[in-house]
């Protein structure tokens, strides 16, 4: 825990000293009076007052610690600001209050008894496929609406493109690092539910599907038109086996596509040419931006007429939310044109990561989140397939990609599962990592 701690970005940065939470300094300072004092009077008569005010200095530092750290509500989207807010300490006790009140009963290192042992050596064959994963940022299948229609129809390309993919319904935990997280690990939320955010948890080597194709010479890197340090990707990635991490800070020739937004095809083009100029197989992440919300500005470059039961503001944010949605899935389509055009075989594992936060939408669009695979060398049976979880996709994608199943993908398609899950789960990001050998 401790050593997590130390690699928390900025925390061993010395210009951030000063801006960690008061309550540890004002230990700090405490104490260092009370050493002082007690050095300098150690030979002298004992004045019982003075040492008795002298005790109480540590007393009301520790006092505000705890109160500083008692009710510790990390900081979702900002470490570094856990760190200014709630300071090392409140990091410390929140971690250790996770690990004592999740740790499953008898953990020790004899659990790797009760996993599948990996085989020693696992082999593949050459050539290996590029593998690019697209996170759908509030991305629908309008299809499954009833009550909403939108003229002309939103995503024409998804439905042109189901006929050359694997494609089924997908079941999210919410929230879009979530999302990526349970595909990027294979771990699903639910069996740690006390979790809000782990990509706030993280701080040490993160065994994964980076990490994994990294063990088969891949070049892994992500992509986003965000910012670095938002949801912690940058410390998460490197954790996990991932190279380089490309934002917005990256591009001085973007352009905004709609207020802060910057055009996802800026980040399509990044991939595009890594793919053209890498000698080894790529493995790359990449998160859409545009259609997030909010919906309130205008976005007419795509105009859309809605019929609905709804108020006319709610469909006028419907008809922005819509051009925006056609906006990334027109990036997105260039962008696949561009990847049928390679001579290596690429995969390409597109998913939803949640519902936007329209309420028209959440009202009825339970069954519209979806998963498409592509292959550009059309090596897949094509179809509808079976409805999953994200934290089942990696198993999916190695299948396709004819790579040798991991032990955490066998876990995954065993019944009654829920308490090895746990295990797994709680031993990756809060314990010791014993059965790190599944993801291998």
């Amino acid at each position: 825990m401790i050593s997590q701690l130390v690699h928390v970005d900025g925390l061993s940065d010395i210009s951030q000293f000063w801006e960690i939470h008061e309550a540890q300094l004002t230990f700090f300072y405490s104490s260092l009076v009370l050493s002082v004092y007690m050095l300098l009077s150690w030979n002298q008569k004992t004045n019982k007052k003075r040492h008795a005010w002298v005790f109480l200095l540590p007393v009301i530092g520790l006092s505000t610690i705890y109160i500083g750290i008692a009710n510790v509500e990390p900081d979702i989207y900002d470490q570094m600001d856990n760190l200014k807010r709630y300071g090392a300490f409140g990091i410390v006790y929140s971690q250790a209050q996770k690990s004592l009140s999740m740790m499953p009963k008898n953990y020790s290192a004899s659990i790797t008894t009760s996993f599948p042992v990996p085989s020693a050596q696992k082999t593949v064959t050459a050539p290996l496929p590029n593998i690019v994963l697209v996170l759908l940022e509030s991305t629908i299948d309008p299809s499954h609406l009833k009550k909403i229609t939108a003229n002309p129809y939103p995503t024409p390309f998804f439905e042109k493109i189901k006929e050359k993919a694997v494609y089924g319904r997908l079941t999210v935990p919410g929230g879009t690092a979530n999302a990526e997280y349970e595909v990027l690990t294979s771990l699903p939320l639910k069996s740690l539910p006390t979790i809000r955010v782990p990509f706030m948890e993280i701080n040490r080597s993160t065994p994964s599907l980076p990490s994994f194709f990294s063990s088969f010479d891949y070049n892994c890197f992500a992509y986003h038109m965000g910012t670095q340090k938002f949801y912690n990707r940058d410390v998460v990635f490197k954790t996990m086996g991932i190279k380089k991490y490309y934002t917005r800070e990256n591009y001085p020739d973007k352009k905004i596509c709609v207020k802060r937004f910057y055009h996802d095809s800026t980040m399509f083009n990044s991939i595009y040419a890594k793919l053209q100029e890498s000698k080894k197989p790529v493995f790359a992440h990449a998160l859409t931006l545009i259609p997030h919300h909010p919906y309130d500005e205008e976005h007419a470059e795509f105009a859309f007429t809605i019929n609905s039961p709804n108020s006319n503001a709610e469909n006028k944010r419907l008809a922005n939310y819509f051009s925006r949605l056609r906006h990334t899935q027109n990036d997105l389509a260039e962008f696949i044109t561009k990847l049928d055009t390679l001579p290596r075989r690429t995969l390409v594992l597109m998913y939803s990561d949640h519902l936007p936060p329209l309420l028209s939408i959440r009202d009825e669009g339970e069954n519209s989140l979806f998963y498409l695979l592509y292959d550009t060398k059309r090596q897949l049976k094509t179809g509808k397939n079976a409805d999953l979880a994200t934290y089942e996709l990696a198993t999916l994608l190695l299948q396709a990609a004819d790579f040798p199943l991991r032990g955490i993908d066998a876990i995954l398609a065993e019944e009654n599962n829920t308490k090895k899950l746990q295990l797994i789960h709680f031993d990756m990001l809060y314990g010791e990592q014993y059965l790190q050998g599944l993801y291998k």
